[in-house]
Protein backbone atom coordinates (compact mmCIF):
# COMPACT_ATOMS: atom_id res chain seq x y z
CA UNK A 1 0.00 0.00 0.00
CA UNK A 2 1.19 3.67 -0.78
CA UNK A 3 1.66 5.31 2.64
CA UNK A 4 2.46 8.73 0.60
CA UNK A 5 -0.51 9.02 -1.36
CA UNK A 6 0.31 12.35 -2.52
CA UNK A 7 2.92 10.75 -4.69
CA UNK A 8 0.25 10.16 -7.60
CA UNK A 9 0.99 13.24 -8.54
CA UNK A 10 -0.48 14.77 -11.68
CA UNK A 11 0.27 11.68 -13.76
CA UNK A 12 -0.61 9.00 -11.54
CA UNK A 13 -4.53 10.46 -10.87
CA UNK A 14 -5.66 7.42 -12.26
CA UNK A 15 -4.17 5.14 -10.09
CA UNK A 16 -6.70 3.48 -7.76
CA UNK A 17 -6.56 4.38 -4.34
CA UNK A 18 -9.65 1.74 -3.18
CA UNK A 19 -10.19 -1.22 -5.46
CA UNK A 20 -13.39 -2.83 -3.15
CA UNK A 21 -14.93 0.63 -4.50
CA UNK A 22 -13.07 0.87 -7.29
CA UNK A 23 -11.84 4.52 -6.53
CA UNK A 24 -9.39 6.63 -7.99
CA UNK A 25 -7.10 9.62 -6.67
CA UNK A 26 -8.37 11.51 -9.85
CA UNK A 27 -12.31 10.55 -8.64
CA UNK A 28 -11.59 10.93 -4.61
CA UNK A 29 -9.60 14.71 -5.17
CA UNK A 30 -12.63 15.60 -7.14
CA UNK A 31 -15.41 14.97 -4.89
CA UNK A 32 -13.08 16.29 -1.77
CA UNK A 33 -12.61 19.51 -3.29
CA UNK A 34 -16.11 19.76 -4.25
CA UNK A 35 -17.62 19.35 -1.39
CA UNK A 36 -14.90 20.78 1.33
CA UNK A 37 -16.41 20.02 4.24
CA UNK A 38 -16.46 16.02 4.59
CA UNK A 39 -15.67 14.16 7.38
CA UNK A 40 -13.73 11.29 7.47
CA UNK A 41 -17.44 8.91 7.79
CA UNK A 42 -19.00 10.84 5.65
CA UNK A 43 -16.26 10.63 2.69
CA UNK A 44 -16.51 6.48 3.67
CA UNK A 45 -20.48 6.79 3.30
CA UNK A 46 -20.04 8.47 -0.03
CA UNK A 47 -17.59 6.39 -1.59
CA UNK A 48 -18.12 2.84 -0.37
CA UNK A 49 -14.47 3.06 0.15
CA UNK A 50 -12.47 1.78 3.47
CA UNK A 51 -15.81 -0.19 4.23
CA UNK A 52 -14.53 -3.92 2.90
CA UNK A 53 -10.85 -4.45 3.20
CA UNK A 54 -9.90 -1.35 5.07
CA UNK A 55 -6.38 -1.80 3.20
CA UNK A 56 -6.78 2.33 1.91
CA UNK A 57 -8.05 3.94 5.00
CA UNK A 58 -4.30 5.27 6.01
CA UNK A 59 -4.46 6.56 1.79
CA UNK A 60 -7.81 8.45 2.68
CA UNK A 61 -7.02 9.77 5.65
CA UNK A 62 -3.94 11.24 4.52
CA UNK A 63 -6.00 12.36 1.10
CA UNK A 64 -8.91 14.11 3.38
CA UNK A 65 -5.91 15.90 5.89
CA UNK A 66 -4.29 17.28 2.76
CA UNK A 67 -6.78 19.68 2.22
CA UNK A 68 -5.72 21.61 5.41
CA UNK A 69 -2.61 22.51 2.93
CA UNK A 70 -2.86 24.77 -0.09
CA UNK A 71 -2.50 22.04 -2.91
CA UNK A 72 -2.54 22.49 -6.69
CA UNK A 73 -2.67 19.20 -8.62
CA UNK A 74 -3.58 18.69 -12.33
CA UNK A 75 -6.31 21.91 -11.67
CA UNK A 76 -8.42 19.41 -9.29
CA UNK A 77 -7.29 20.49 -6.25
CA UNK A 78 -7.57 24.76 -6.13
CA UNK A 79 -6.78 26.62 -3.17
CA UNK A 80 -8.50 25.64 0.26
CA UNK A 81 -7.79 27.46 3.31
CA UNK A 82 -7.17 25.70 6.67
CA UNK A 83 -9.99 23.88 7.85
CA UNK A 84 -11.54 24.79 11.79
CA UNK A 85 -10.24 21.61 13.89
CA UNK A 86 -14.25 21.23 14.53
CA UNK A 87 -15.08 20.94 11.10
CA UNK A 88 -12.35 17.87 10.51
CA UNK A 89 -13.34 16.63 13.89
CA UNK A 90 -16.65 17.33 14.51
CA UNK A 91 -17.75 15.71 17.55
CA UNK A 92 -16.60 16.54 21.42
CA UNK A 93 -15.06 13.08 21.30
CA UNK A 94 -12.60 13.51 18.59
CA UNK A 95 -11.64 17.24 19.33
CA UNK A 96 -10.68 15.50 23.21
CA UNK A 97 -9.01 12.67 21.71
CA UNK A 98 -6.99 15.17 19.50
CA UNK A 99 -6.11 17.39 22.04
CA UNK A 100 -4.89 14.51 24.05
CA UNK A 101 -2.83 12.27 21.67
CA UNK A 102 0.54 15.06 21.78
CA UNK A 103 0.57 14.69 25.35
CA UNK A 104 0.08 11.04 25.72
CA UNK A 105 3.08 8.80 26.01
CA UNK A 106 3.49 5.73 23.70
CA UNK A 107 2.40 2.75 25.03
CA UNK A 108 2.59 -0.81 23.49
CA UNK A 109 -0.27 -1.99 21.36
CA UNK A 110 -2.10 -4.82 21.22
CA UNK A 111 -3.52 -6.82 17.96
CA UNK A 112 -5.91 -9.96 17.36
CA UNK A 113 -6.96 -11.76 14.70
CA UNK A 114 -8.41 -15.20 13.44
CA UNK A 115 -8.41 -16.75 10.68
CA UNK A 116 -8.98 -20.45 9.14
CA UNK A 117 -6.53 -23.42 9.19
CA UNK A 118 -7.21 -25.57 6.37
CA UNK A 119 -5.93 -29.06 5.81
CA UNK A 120 -6.07 -31.91 2.90
CA UNK A 121 -3.72 -34.57 1.50
CA UNK A 122 -2.27 -31.78 -0.89
CA UNK A 123 -2.90 -28.86 0.75
CA UNK A 124 -0.60 -27.04 2.47
CA UNK A 125 -1.34 -23.43 4.71
CA UNK A 126 2.11 -20.81 5.68
CA UNK A 127 0.96 -18.17 7.78
CA UNK A 128 3.59 -15.15 7.77
CA UNK A 129 4.28 -11.94 9.09
CA UNK A 130 6.61 -9.44 7.96
CA UNK A 131 9.00 -7.10 10.45
CA UNK A 132 9.65 -4.68 7.67
CA UNK A 133 10.00 -0.77 7.06
CA UNK A 134 8.70 -0.91 3.60
CA UNK A 135 7.38 2.54 2.37
CA UNK A 136 7.28 3.70 6.12
CA UNK A 137 9.83 6.47 7.17
CA UNK A 138 12.73 4.90 7.77
CA UNK A 139 14.18 7.35 10.03
CA UNK A 140 12.17 5.84 12.90
CA UNK A 141 13.00 2.45 14.07
CA UNK A 142 10.72 -0.19 13.83
CA UNK A 143 10.12 -2.40 16.89
CA UNK A 144 9.99 -6.03 17.58
CA UNK A 145 6.96 -8.10 17.63
CA UNK A 146 6.02 -10.60 20.00
CA UNK A 147 3.14 -13.05 18.04
CA UNK A 148 1.47 -15.58 19.76
CA UNK A 149 0.29 -18.32 17.88
CA UNK A 150 -2.57 -20.61 18.87
CA UNK A 151 -3.99 -23.52 16.51
CA UNK A 152 -7.23 -25.41 17.24
CA UNK A 153 -9.48 -27.91 15.66
CA UNK A 154 -12.76 -28.01 13.96
CA UNK A 155 -13.94 -28.63 17.64
CA UNK A 156 -11.77 -26.08 19.81
CA UNK A 157 -9.51 -28.14 20.92
CA UNK A 158 -5.84 -26.78 20.87
CA UNK A 159 -3.48 -28.31 18.68
CA UNK A 160 -0.11 -25.99 18.67
CA UNK A 161 0.97 -23.09 20.51
CA UNK A 162 4.00 -21.24 19.68
CA UNK A 163 5.46 -17.51 21.00
CA UNK A 164 7.60 -16.22 18.25
CA UNK A 165 9.55 -12.96 17.93
CA UNK A 166 10.03 -11.02 15.05
CA UNK A 167 13.04 -8.53 14.95
CA UNK A 168 13.16 -5.84 12.72
CA UNK A 169 14.18 -7.07 9.28
CA UNK A 170 12.68 -10.59 9.74
CA UNK A 171 9.69 -12.86 8.65
CA UNK A 172 7.92 -15.14 10.73
CA UNK A 173 6.97 -18.08 8.12
CA UNK A 174 5.16 -21.23 10.14
CA UNK A 175 3.26 -24.04 7.82
CA UNK A 176 -0.15 -24.12 9.61
CA UNK A 177 -1.66 -27.18 7.68
CA UNK A 178 0.73 -29.83 9.84
CA UNK A 179 -1.11 -29.49 12.89
CA UNK A 180 -4.59 -30.70 12.04
CA UNK A 181 -5.37 -34.38 11.16
CA UNK A 182 -5.89 -35.46 7.49
CA UNK A 183 -9.89 -35.81 6.03
CA UNK A 184 -11.63 -38.91 7.07
CA UNK A 185 -12.54 -41.02 3.97
CA UNK A 186 -15.00 -39.10 2.34
CA UNK A 187 -13.79 -35.34 3.05
CA UNK A 188 -11.72 -33.19 0.66
CA UNK A 189 -10.48 -31.11 3.88
CA UNK A 190 -10.24 -30.48 7.36
CA UNK A 191 -10.71 -27.06 8.94
CA UNK A 192 -9.91 -25.17 12.04
CA UNK A 193 -8.38 -21.93 13.56
CA UNK A 194 -5.95 -19.85 14.08
CA UNK A 195 -5.85 -16.89 16.44
CA UNK A 196 -2.66 -14.05 16.33
CA UNK A 197 -2.35 -11.95 19.08
CA UNK A 198 0.49 -9.55 18.27
CA UNK A 199 2.66 -6.86 20.55
CA UNK A 200 5.18 -4.59 19.97
CA UNK A 201 7.63 -4.79 22.85
CA UNK A 202 9.79 -1.56 21.56
CA UNK A 203 7.96 2.52 20.92
CA UNK A 204 8.42 2.46 16.99
CA UNK A 205 6.44 2.50 13.53
CA UNK A 206 4.26 -0.47 13.28
CA UNK A 207 5.88 -1.69 10.32
CA UNK A 208 4.21 -4.17 7.70
CA UNK A 209 3.44 -6.70 10.53
CA UNK A 210 -0.39 -7.36 9.27
CA UNK A 211 -0.59 -11.23 9.03
CA UNK A 212 -1.21 -13.12 5.96
CA UNK A 213 -1.36 -16.56 5.00
CA UNK A 214 -1.36 -18.34 1.77
CA UNK A 215 -2.71 -21.63 0.68
CA UNK A 216 -0.74 -23.89 -1.59
CA UNK A 217 -2.23 -26.65 -3.93
CA UNK A 218 -0.56 -28.83 -6.68
CA UNK A 219 -1.55 -26.42 -9.52
CA UNK A 220 -1.88 -22.93 -7.67
CA UNK A 221 -1.43 -20.77 -5.02
CA UNK A 222 -3.27 -18.03 -3.03
CA UNK A 223 -2.89 -15.44 -0.45
CA UNK A 224 -5.14 -12.71 1.78
CA UNK A 225 -4.27 -10.65 4.81
CA UNK A 226 -6.19 -11.84 7.85
CA UNK A 227 -8.87 -9.66 10.20
CA UNK A 228 -10.21 -9.45 13.39
CA UNK A 229 -13.65 -11.28 13.60
CA UNK A 230 -16.47 -9.41 13.10
CA UNK A 231 -19.65 -8.89 15.84
CA UNK A 232 -23.34 -10.02 15.39
CA UNK A 233 -24.07 -8.21 11.78
CA UNK A 234 -25.27 -9.63 8.57
CA UNK A 235 -22.08 -10.15 6.25
CA UNK A 236 -22.58 -11.17 2.39
CA UNK A 237 -20.25 -12.41 -0.58
CA UNK A 238 -21.31 -12.79 -4.39
CA UNK A 239 -19.56 -15.62 -6.27
CA UNK A 240 -20.75 -17.00 -9.89
CA UNK A 241 -22.55 -20.49 -9.98
CA UNK A 242 -20.40 -22.94 -12.02
CA UNK A 243 -20.89 -26.04 -10.85
CA UNK A 244 -19.67 -28.07 -13.39
CA UNK A 245 -16.33 -25.82 -12.80
CA UNK A 246 -16.39 -25.13 -9.61
CA UNK A 247 -16.64 -26.20 -5.84
CA UNK A 248 -17.55 -23.23 -3.31
CA UNK A 249 -17.10 -23.85 0.25
CA UNK A 250 -17.76 -21.31 3.32
CA UNK A 251 -15.90 -21.83 6.45
CA UNK A 252 -17.16 -20.84 9.83
CA UNK A 253 -14.69 -19.33 12.47
CA UNK A 254 -16.11 -19.11 15.99
CA UNK A 255 -14.39 -16.32 18.19
CA UNK A 256 -16.66 -16.90 21.38
CA UNK A 257 -16.31 -19.35 24.26
CA UNK A 258 -19.86 -20.27 24.02
CA UNK A 259 -21.33 -22.20 20.80
CA UNK A 260 -21.88 -20.14 17.33
CA UNK A 261 -25.19 -20.71 15.61
CA UNK A 262 -24.41 -19.38 11.79
CA UNK A 263 -27.39 -19.02 9.47
CA UNK A 264 -26.32 -19.00 6.00
CA UNK A 265 -28.43 -17.94 2.70
CA UNK A 266 -28.05 -19.11 -0.91
CA UNK A 267 -29.47 -17.00 -3.04
CA UNK A 268 -29.60 -16.73 -7.09
CA UNK A 269 -32.09 -14.50 -9.64
CA UNK A 270 -32.62 -14.75 -13.22
CA UNK A 271 -34.92 -12.27 -14.74
CA UNK A 272 -38.08 -12.92 -13.05
CA UNK A 273 -36.83 -16.71 -11.52
CA UNK A 274 -35.34 -16.55 -8.20
CA UNK A 275 -34.36 -19.47 -6.32
CA UNK A 276 -32.74 -19.86 -2.70
CA UNK A 277 -31.80 -22.41 0.30
CA UNK A 278 -30.38 -22.11 3.73
CA UNK A 279 -28.74 -24.14 6.19
CA UNK A 280 -27.29 -23.99 9.53
CA UNK A 281 -24.10 -24.64 11.38
CA UNK A 282 -23.58 -25.05 15.05
CA UNK A 283 -20.21 -24.05 15.70
CA UNK A 284 -18.60 -25.43 19.22
CA UNK A 285 -16.67 -22.72 21.45
CA UNK A 286 -13.61 -21.45 19.47
CA UNK A 287 -14.07 -24.19 17.03
CA UNK A 288 -14.88 -24.28 13.42
CA UNK A 289 -16.81 -25.52 10.84
CA UNK A 290 -17.59 -26.24 6.96
CA UNK A 291 -20.55 -26.05 4.32
CA UNK A 292 -20.36 -26.57 0.81
CA UNK A 293 -22.61 -24.70 -1.93
CA UNK A 294 -24.80 -26.84 -3.24
CA UNK A 295 -26.55 -25.76 -6.37
CA UNK A 296 -28.68 -28.89 -6.18
CA UNK A 297 -30.92 -27.66 -4.22
CA UNK A 298 -34.16 -25.53 -5.06
CA UNK A 299 -33.55 -25.16 -8.84
CA UNK A 300 -30.33 -23.33 -8.32
CA UNK A 301 -28.32 -25.73 -10.91
CA UNK A 302 -30.46 -24.19 -13.64
CA UNK A 303 -28.91 -20.90 -13.06
CA UNK A 304 -25.18 -21.66 -14.26
CA UNK A 305 -23.31 -18.40 -14.44
CA UNK A 306 -25.98 -16.04 -12.48
CA UNK A 307 -24.00 -14.23 -9.45
CA UNK A 308 -25.17 -16.24 -6.20
CA UNK A 309 -25.41 -14.10 -3.05
CA UNK A 310 -24.45 -15.82 0.32
CA UNK A 311 -25.85 -14.05 3.69
CA UNK A 312 -24.26 -14.78 6.87
CA UNK A 313 -25.69 -13.99 10.27
CA UNK A 314 -25.01 -15.31 14.07
CA UNK A 315 -25.64 -14.97 17.77
CA UNK A 316 -21.81 -14.45 18.25
CA UNK A 317 -18.79 -13.26 17.07
CA UNK A 318 -17.61 -14.97 13.97
CA UNK A 319 -15.13 -14.94 10.96
CA UNK A 320 -16.26 -15.99 7.39
CA UNK A 321 -14.67 -16.84 4.12
CA UNK A 322 -15.54 -18.46 0.94
CA UNK A 323 -13.26 -20.75 -0.35
CA UNK A 324 -13.12 -21.63 -4.51
CA UNK A 325 -11.60 -24.53 -5.66
CA UNK A 326 -11.79 -26.30 -9.06
CA UNK A 327 -13.20 -29.98 -8.91
CA UNK A 328 -10.00 -31.98 -9.05
CA UNK A 329 -8.96 -29.57 -5.57
CA UNK A 330 -6.06 -28.72 -7.83
CA UNK A 331 -6.25 -24.93 -7.39
CA UNK A 332 -7.93 -22.37 -4.95
CA UNK A 333 -9.05 -19.22 -4.05
CA UNK A 334 -10.57 -17.61 -0.62
CA UNK A 335 -11.14 -14.30 0.48
CA UNK A 336 -12.95 -13.50 3.67
CA UNK A 337 -16.60 -11.48 4.02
Amino acid sequence: MNMNPSSAGANGLDEVVCGCANLTYRSLRQLLAVEGNLTFDDLLDRTGAGTTCSACLLDLEYELTAQNRETAVDGIFTRNTKRKLSELFPTSRHRVFRWLDPLLPFVSTHLQELLPVIAGPEIKQHLRICNDHLLFDKSIPIGTVQADIVIRDLNGANRHRERCIIGAGQTLDMELSQYLPMPQQGEVLVVGSATVRRRFLKLGVRGTTRPHYSIDLPLGHCTVHVQAPSGHEQRRFNFLSRPDEDRIFVIVNNANSRPLDMELSFSSEAGERQCSYETSLRVPPLGARVAEYNANVAGLADLKGQPVQISARSNGTFKTHLMCTDKAFTRASIDHF
